[in-house]
C-alpha cells in the first residue's frame, strides 16, 4: 500500500491474496465488522492495480463471518484497497483459511 504521495482515491482495484492475521479485533462501531492487522504473504491481481505487496503489512476488515478466523492463521481471499495513500485499508472477501493455518 502507498503510504507517501498526494493523497488520491484508489481506481478500482481486486486482488487475490494470502495474508497471515497479526491481530484482530470487533469494530467498536459495527457489530458485524472485524477489523485486522494482516501480513500480505502473495498476491495477484484480478483486477485495475495491484496495492498489496508480499512482505507488506496492512490494515483489513472484514464482514465475512463464514469462516472463523484468528489470530496466527493464514487466510486466502479477495482484497480491495479502499481510500487513499497513506489512509486506505483492504476489505477483505471471500475468506478461507489457507493450507498453511496452524
Amino acid at each position: 500500500m502507498p503510504v507517501d504521495g498526494p493523497s488520491v482515491m484508489a481506481a478500482p482495484n481486486r486482488c487475490h491474496i494470502t495474508a497471515k492475521i497479526m491481530q484482530i479485533q470487533p469494530s467498536a462501531k459495527y457489530p458485524d465488522k472485524w477489523e485486522l492487522e494482516i501480513e500480505i504473504l502473495t498476491s495477484e491481481s484480478l483486477e485495475g492495480p495491484n496495492f498489496a505487496t508480499a512482505g507488506q503489512k496492512s490494515r483489513a476488515f472484514t464482514f465475512d463471518t463464514s469462516v472463523a478466523i484468528k489470530v496466527g492463521n493464514v487466510v486466502a481471499g479477495q482484497a480491495e484497497f479502499i481510500g487513499s495513500r497513506g489512509q486506505g485499508v483492504f476489505q477483505l472477501t471471500q475468506l478461507a483459511l489457507s493450507e498453511a493455518s496452524p
